[in-house]
């Protein structure tokens, strides 16, 4: 192997990985890939490694040993998203000294460079031996600790690895190649390299691994998510949104980092960087979600408007058009989720669609109504979208009302269905106040909450319009249902709303977060906001961190449960500004502060969700064990907290943004950049 001159070409990045701490993972994103290895680098055999494709594990080993030792990390470093750099040196011996540069790049493509060098006074020998291999997993059999009996055909020709898989007529093929001076032997998943380096010299090897599908003669299909690369595709997105200066510290890398993520989340499946949906959360949820995608986009417009747009879109293609029991399919329904492991290709449309969920579909009639108060919409995508939204509203008056009592409820249809299909869906996510679980049918009030939201967005789209008749229909159907919709589900000033209808129409009795949301949309009848904002800050409700799925007084409260008493930024967020809806502005603002507060202590990024233990029992946020991070609404969060504070509502008619602001004295000024409005940008200055 030839030798040049040691060099430094690639700097370290922004994000250090603590060494010393081997359950640390190291992710990196790019569209529908993730990468999930040790702090060294390796992706290491029989641990929730891998490198991730459309919902199946395409590279489950790729370990590097030096004279036949693992390397001894040093340092990690994530410079974006998309990159990693970790430095090593080799085993103890007298070669301790010797440095190793292992550089790992996520594209459409795992690319994995590694620089020896030597620093010492002398030559010294090295054997490099890199093992590979592609189980073809499934992406919930590798998170749920399965085991997987992997069966792939391996081809070993010259420097390169095959692996083939193979189900029913679908086959898929990841490709090991090594990079740079050939390795001497390549033989049962193993490429190996001998070679001296002189002192004060480096030599650098590497591998490129691609994965695709395959049909008989013709070459893999590789994934194309984009004609830009990532890094390509990062910067363009920070071009894009907007961007706050001048603000607290706090805020500034807050907010930076919550777009970050957000970037890395980002899916498009036609090339284009301006027509994109967001990932749910990484690493489990790299795909499209109706709900997740819907929220995230509503709460991040004033920042983007490509999120929103390419997730309308999407759902709208995806839209159900008749009775599937299986999929849980609907004429007019939105997606819960889609998934790949199946699939014959990387596009959306090639995806498994699961229907079941009861707040997709109010949640996209209400985000098109946002799109067109920000102008993100002209007339002719507006046009395109009006019949899926009249559908959409067309399944909460048939299906989704489906014993007419003139609320939405669920009925699980499906064997593999989501037993409880709100946004809390845990099986054990709705209880009574005696701790019970609750059953389907149920109606929630936080999907009424969302189908009043529906009806007023879709009356905006009429005045957008100018169909005056409709804006009164759809202004009169709103105002009607808050009525009935507190007589059905208003308890008492102990209560409030009930976090649901059981099947007897029985009031589902608990003091949960879920009445936060109905002053998000506006549903809550001003005369019980009080007693809704004294429930909510209550201290059985509020942890110091935020809200509590569930008052810690009810039998059923478990602050490391998922969603019975564990504390969810984006939901706190909602709740938030519904109680800036309704005039409680102190009890908004220090929400406001504890949702940055509480991104600063995990580096600005918020996980999907936290432990509900009191700051008062521990001064520092417990991240539950398994959350998503980065996740999209949690990402989005601190976003709409600061629109929230800045008071920001579109009036496009007159090209403006109109502002409200309610700044506290931890945040005294904030400056906005590049706010997209119509066709534009505004700059906004408070």
């Amino acid at each position: 192997m030839k030798s040049v001159a040691a060099t430094s070409a690639w700097r370290p990045a922004s994000e250090p990985v603590p060494v010393g701490d081997p359950e640390r993972l190291v992710m990196l994103i790019a569209g529908q890939s993730f990468c999930l290895a040790a702090d060294t680098g390796d992706i290491i055999e029989g641990a929730p490694h891998g490198w991730f494709v459309a919902d199946r594990r395409v590279l489950s080993r790729c370990e590097i040993f030096v004279n036949g030792s693992p390397l001894d990390v040093l340092a990690t470093y994530r410079a974006e998203s998309y990159e990693s750099m970790h430095v090593g040196r080799s085993a103890p011996g007298p070669d301790r000294s010797v440095l190793l540069m292992r550089r790992r790049t996520l594209d459409e493509t795992l690319a994995d460079q590694l620089e020896i060098r030597n620093h010492l006074a002398t030559s010294r020998r090295f054997r490099i031996v890199i093992k590979v291999a592609a189980d073809f997993a499934d992406l919930f059999a590798v998170k749920d600790g399965r085991e997987i009996v992997a069966e792939p055909v391996v081809a070993e020709v010259g420097d390169e690895i095959t692996f083939t898989w193979r189900q029913g007529d679908q086959e898929r093929v990841t490709t090991v190649q090594a990079t740079g001076e050939a390795p001497h032997s390549v033989r049962h998943g193993r490429l190996l390299w001998d070679f001296v380096l002189e002192p004060q010299t480096s030599a650098t090897i590497g591998l490129v691994i691609s994965h695709g599908f395959s049909s008989g003669e013709e070459s893999p299909k590789t994934p194309t998510r984009s004609m830009l690369s990532s890094r390509d595709r990062t910067r363009h997105w920070a071009s894009r949104t907007a961007r706050v200066e001048h603000a607290s510290p706090m805020v500034e890398r807050v907010v930076r980092r919550s777009l970050a993520d957000l970037g890395s989340l980002r899916l498009d499946e036609h090339g284009s960087p301006d027509d994109q949906v967001v990932a749910a959360g990484a690493p489990w949820f790299m795909t499209l979600f109706g709900r997740d995608s819907l929220l995230t986009a509503y709460m991040t417009v004033m920042f983007d408007h490509s999120i929103g747009r390419g997730s309308v879109n999407a759902l709208a293609r995806l839209q159900g058009d008749c009775v599937d029991e299986a999929s849980e399919e609907e004429p007019g329904r939105i997606l819960h989720e889609l998934r790949f492991a199946n699939a014959h290709s990387f596009s959306l449309a090639d995806g498994s669609p699961y229907y079941g969920t009861a707040d997709a579909t109010p949640l996209f009639v209400m985000v098109v109504g946002e799109l067109v108060r920000w102008g993100a919409l002209d007339s002719m995508e507006l046009s395109r979208l009006l019949p899926a939204v009249d559908r959409a509203l067309q399944w909460i008056e048939d299906y989704g009302d489906f014993d007419g009592d003139g609320f939405v409820e669920y009925v699980v249809r499906s064997p593999q269905g989501l037993v409880n299909q709100g946004w809390k869906d845990s099986h054990d996510g709705i209880r009574y106040a005696d701790g019970r679980i609750a059953e389907a049918p149920m109606a929630l009030a936080e999907v009424q909450a969302y189908v009043y939201g529906a009806y007023t967005a879709r009356a905006h789209i009429a005045r957008f319009l100018g169909h005056t008749d409709d804006e009164r229909i759809w202004c009169d159907r709103a105002a009607e249902f808050a009525d009935r919709f507190d007589r059905a589900f208003w308890i008492d000033d102990d209560h409030g709303y009930a976090v649901g209808l059981d099947a007897a129409k029985q009031h589902i009795d608990s003091v949960a977060s879920n009445m936060g949301h109905c002053l998000w949309t506006g549903l809550a009848l001003p005369q019980r906001a009080g007693a809704v904002a004294a429930l909510l800050g209550s201290d059985e409700m509020w942890s110091g961190w935020g809200l509590r799925t569930l008052s810690s007084a009810n039998p059923g409260y478990d602050p490391l449960s998922y969603h019975c008493g564990s504390v969810w930024p984006h939901d706190t967020a909602l709740a938030a500004a519904g109680l800036m809806r309704y005039g409680f502005v102190d009890q908004a603002t220090r929400i406001a502060e504890v949702i940055f507060e509480m991104a600063d202590h995990f580096n600005g990024r918020l996980p999907e969700l936290i432990a509900g233990i009191g700051r008062d029992e521990l001064a520092v946020p417990v991240r539950y064990p398994t959350s998503c991070s980065p996740q999209a609404w949690a990402a989005a969060a601190p976003l709409y907290m600061l629109r929230m504070l800045l008071g920001a509502e579109p009036d496009v008619a007159a090209d403006q943004v109109r502002l409200d602001p309610r700044l506290p004295g931890w945040l005294a000024h904030v400056d906005l950049r590049n706010v997209p409005l119509a066709d534009r940008s505004v700059d906004i200055d408070v």
